[in-house]
């Protein structure tokens, strides 16, 4: 039996992020990285993401 997800993985971190209060900017420094990476891992893909459970 499927289940389908609800959220995908884009969605998931947004939520968390949104939740969390933190600017970019903020966020970068609190994880040792740059605001571009946080802007690319937050930002919605622009390919579709591959399945990673089988069908």
């Amino acid at each position: 039996m499927k289940i389908p997800l609800e959220d995908n993985f884009h969605d998931i971190l947004g939520k968390a992020f949104r939740g969390s209060g933190l600017t970019d900017e903020q966020l970068a420094q609190r994880a040792g990285l740059s605001a571009e990476t946080v802007a690319a891992v937050t930002a919605p893909p622009s390919i579709a993401l591959p399945r990673l459970s089988p069908s």
